[in-house]
């Protein structure tokens, strides 16, 4: 019932700090001369490349000490930064203040990665796939209903900018709410281990709750120093006995465990008898188990090293690492793309405010095109293997070809359009790619693989801002941005059309020696 009540709450979490009905206009919002009256230079040169910088930063933290803090606190500070950001947005004036904002919504987006790890600590692993979908499903209610409103309160009511910041701000308020009433994690996937878990600690008993003493002799294998002190009492041969009753024992007996911590986990004390030793090797399961988790430095450097084998198994499959390539180069592109197309609405229709306004509309309909594609897509029977390079290669360059077009757009209408096209190929493919890596996974490893993917996205992003968008780089118009981000797609779409000829020639070359030998 707990686990119930966990993914209610963060799936009501996740609708409130999604629920930003002034998200759809917000350059817009820091471009008008009523608010905040910043240039379009000093908007996207200066204040939204804060957010990468800062996200980039944040990300690598988090991803380090989320597990290790359990989950909560990383979700409550997130909730704080977002109330932090829409403050500074009602009440901020000029670039720093606004910096500082861009600064906020950098950690707060960055802890995405603490809501999913948060309640697949608290629920059976059978359960994943199913929770995925509520907090996927969530989120994107909570953007499309946000897009929906403003919207109409824009084009119907006339609202302006700064009323649909006030109600993102009561929305991620009642989130912060929400995040202080959540459940506390008692467990965590790398430091804090559910004893529980066959996935995360394998303890030496069976299901009456005896010592499996064929685990025993596998342990005590070669172990000849734990064998002759087991054996100080009689001959090397004898079996040692295991204790047939005292099922629900503790690691030792009372009156051993101050002789015990003098002691290494080699070795057992000379004066503990024989059933007491062996129940010192018993625990001897994991290496230094017992004396590693007394302290938190040591929890920490424990659950770190298993990270560490988390990781090199999952990036040695070579299909994972080219699907993980993919999802990495193209999340790059795509949140740039969300960051800056606000930007080239605003190039395109100078005056947001005309009834030629459709940003939040075109923002839900991309959003539920989104959803039903990225739905319907689970349903193919479709071995993506066999259409791989095709597949990445086909996207890559649609998504190319659409941002030039974008570019040079003068009808406002063909950019939105293209950007609607764009996200439906994006979040299509990307649907597949994530299922794809994950099919290479252990369930503990979701969030660590797909963070650390993020993390690369992030620093590819970074550099790309500091050379395209930074005033310190070539602080290119947002027009010339575009052509950029279609050439980086265009070139990204280079090396599957390669592995794809090669693919090709060697099947040829293969099926014409195969008709020679026959």
């Amino acid at each position: 019932m707990k686990w119930k009540i966990a993914t209610i709450s963060i799936c009501f979490f996740i609708f409130f700090k999604d629920f930003r009905p002034s998200e759809s206009y917000i350059t817009a919002y820091l471009m008008a001369p009523e608010w905040k009256n910043l240039t379009a230079e000093q908007v996207n040169n200066e204040v939204y490349p804060v957010w990468v910088y800062t996200n980039l930063v944040c990300l690598l933290i988090i991803l380090l000490v989320t597990d290790f803090l359990r989950y909560k606190i990383i979700i409550v500070i997130a909730a704080l930064c977002y109330v932090a950001t829409w403050f500074l947005l009602l009440f901020g004036e000029g670039v720093p203040q606004m910096q500082l904002m861009q600064g906020t919504f950098g950690f707060a987006t960055a802890s995405q990665v603490a809501h999913t790890s948060y309640i697949f600590s608290s629920v059976d692993p059978k359960y994943f796939r199913q929770i995925s979908s509520y907090i996927h499903s969530s989120s994107l209610v909570s953007r499309f209903c946000a897009a929906c409103l403003a919207q109409l309160l824009v084009s119907l009511v006339k609202t302006n900018y700064f009323v649909l910041n006030i109600i993102s701000t009561a929305s991620v308020c009642i989130a912060l709410v929400i995040s202080l009433a959540l459940p506390r994690v008692s467990t965590s996937f790398y430091f804090t281990p559910n004893p529980k878990s066959p996935n995360q600690n394998n303890y030496l008993k069976n299901s009456k709750g005896n010592v499996n003493e064929e685990e025993i002799q596998k342990l005590n294998c070669g172990n000849s120093k734990i064998d002759e002190d087991i054996t100080s009492e009689g001959t090397k041969s004898e079996k040692p006995k295991i204790p047939e009753k005292e099922p629900d024992s503790v690691l030792f007996k009372p009156g051993t465990e101050k002789e015990f911590d003098q002691h290494s986990l080699g070795s057992a004390p000379e004066d503990v008898s024989k059933s007491e030793a062996v129940e010192i090797v018993i625990n001897d399961t994991q290496p230094k188990k017992l004396a590693d988790t007394n302290t938190i430095k040591d929890r920490f450097k424990a659950g770190l090293r298993q990270m560490w084998n988390d990781f090199q198994k999952a990036y040695k499959n070579q299909r994972n690492l080219m699907w993980s390539f993919w999802w990495v180069v193209v999340v790059c592109g795509k949140t740039h793309i969300g960051n800056y197309i606000q930007s080239l609405y605003e190039d395109i229709v100078p005056n947001p405010m005309s009834d030629m306004s459709y940003n939040a509309a075109i923002d839900a309909a991309a959003l539920a095109t989104c959803a039903a594609s990225s739905f319907g897509v689970g349903f193919l029977k479709i071995e993506w293997n066999s259409y791989e390079n095709v597949l990445l290669f086909s996207v890559n360059v649609i998504i190319s070809s659409l941002m030039i077009v974008m570019a040079l757009a003068t009808k406002i209408w063909l950019a939105y359009m293209c950007y609607i096209i764009i996200r439906i190929s994006y979040h299509t493919v990307l649907t597949i790619a994530t299922y794809q890596i994950a099919t290479f996974l252990d369930t503990q490893s979701y969030a660590l693989v797909f963070g650390f993917n993020t993390f690369l996205a992030l620093v590819l992003e970074t550099i790309l801002t500091i050379i395209v968008v930074d005033k310190r780089g070539l602080n290119l118009d947002i027009r010339t941005q575009f052509i950029v981000y279609g050439g980086y797609f265009g070139v990204l779409a280079l090396p599957f059309l390669a592995r794809m000829l090669y693919c090709f020639f060697v099947k040829r070359r293969s099926m014409a020696f195969k008709n020679e030998n026959t």
